[in-house]
């Protein structure tokens, strides 16, 4: 209150504090060592939320619309044990919930009894608090079936001799090789028993199993087809696919039918040797075109003839 003559003041004070704080530890682990950090690392995904319903992103801050993190992206550093670890510094105090929301990894299958894919922890001023999490991964597995069947008249030597390649792929471009692992460089199998196919039949039937592969869908292909003396007809299917589900087996149907070459301009139906008939058959093995010569040499002569008396008459 100002008053006649006199000065009056005015006090203003803030007092400031900085907010109670603390650091916020998440680590996880994917104990199945033969899944590849590929495989994982941008697979699976987190959301990280405080009391009051709002999500943490990656460098620690509050946000109302939802966030979800990865491995990869996420700041996630990978220690020497295979661990990835997660710090938030100085976030703010109180109770925060971790969730795995994708765990799903091509071919496996995540053990929740064995896994812990949730969990929480309380921040106080000046302390760390840690979440775990760890999956537990098994394999879906089933069996692949690659049948092959030969057709035409081949014998079981002459397609083992023509070393019949095939290359089997997965749905992520991968190969299987002999024994069913799966190869990121490109594998070839031949027909053959070196590489498991068998045959009962007289090598009119060719079978491979690959036991306990991944689920998955594969891709046979043919890549060599050729057989010596032999074409492969419009009839054949030289690629074939097959869904592997898990605790089932599939089967990949291939079927080569062949047909004898030709010799020379022949046919290729090399049991009919007759020749093509060029007309009418009277006996005679004189060529047709040979009696149209002579029969118009014949022709130009009796005109010829008569030309040359008419004018012995004038």
């Amino acid at each position: 209150k100002v008053e006649d003559g006199k000065t009056a003041k005015a006090e203003i004070t803030d007092e400031y504090e900085k907010p109670e704080t603390g650091d916020l530890v998440i680590t996880n682990m994917v104990e199945n060592e033969e899944i590849t950090e590929a495989e994982y690392n941008g697979a699976l995904r987190f959301t990280i939320r405080n009391a009051a319903g709002k999500y943490l992103d990656k460098d620690g801050n509050l946000s109302d619309e939802k966030v979800e993190l990865t491995l990869k992206d996420g700041g996630f550093v990978k220690g020497e044990d295979g661990r990835y670890t997660k710090t938030f510094k100085n976030v703010a105090i109180g109770k925060y919930i971790v969730t795995e929301t994708k765990s799903d990894i091509t071919g496996y299958d995540l053990k929740t009894k064995e896994s812990t894919i949730t969990g929480e922890a309380t921040v106080v001023p000046g302390k760390t608090a840690k979440i775990d999490l760890i999956e537990v991964y098994e394999k879906k597995l089933g069996d692949l079936i690659i049948r092959k069947t030969v057709g035409g008249d081949v014998t079981e030597e002459e397609v083992e001799n023509a070393a019949l390649k095939f290359e089997v792929k997965t749905s992520d471009g991968k190969w299987l090789d002999k024994d069913g692992k799966v190869s990121a460089t490109k594998v070839e199998l031949t027909l053959g028993e070196a590489d498991g196919f068998v045959t009962k039949d007289g090598g009119k039937t060719w079978m491979k199993t690959f036991k306990d592969v991944p689920a998955d869908t594969y891709t046979v292909t043919e890549t060599n087809s050729l057989i010596d003396g032999y074409n492969l007809t419009d009839t054949s299917t030289t690629e074939a696919t097959a869904e592997v589900k898990a605790g089932d087996e599939a089967t990949a149907e291939l079927t080569d039918e062949y047909e004898e070459k030709s010799e020379g301009s022949t046919d290729n139906n090399k049991k009919d040797d007759k020749k093509p008939s060029k007309g009418v058959d009277t006996g005679d093995d004189t060529p047709l075109t040979t009696w149209v010569v002579l029969m118009l040499t014949s022709l130009a002569g009796l005109i010829a003839s008569i030309f040359t008396r008419r004018r012995t008459d004038r």
